[in-house]
């Protein structure tokens, strides 16, 4: 034999509720004029485009840099190439692929 968890007078108290909230009317939307159009602004990008941080990336190739990763490892290498996601450093011991999602920062 089950017992029920909730009491019968909670029930009502639950279902009154419920229909309370049910025949509440919706709060209407206000009519809104229509506002003169206004010219469109100029605005200013926060971030750098892609083809400019493309620029900035390539410009390293073939100079010699610290490579600063997120872990606080540090690279001293010459940029080889670069792709989307990746770079391609020469160190001293050979060729290294770095994510670049792992870079903290470059001096060069």
């Amino acid at each position: 034999m089950t017992q029920d968890i909730y009491s019968e007078d909670m029930l009502d108290k639950y279902y009154r509720m419920r229909d309370k909230q049910k025949r509440k009317p919706k709060p209407s939307k206000p009519i809104r004029e229509a506002k003169p159009e206004a010219k469109p602004e100029a605005k200013l990008e926060s971030k750098p485009s892609e083809s400019k941080r493309k620029d900035l990336v390539d410009q390293l190739i073939g100079i010699k840099a610290v490579w600063v990763l997120r872990n606080g490892l540090k690279i001293e290498a010459i940029l080889i190439e670069t792709s989307t996601y990746e770079l391609i450093l020469q160190t001293q011991n050979g060729r290294m692929l770095v994510y670049k999602h792992a870079l903290d920062y470059v001096i060069y």
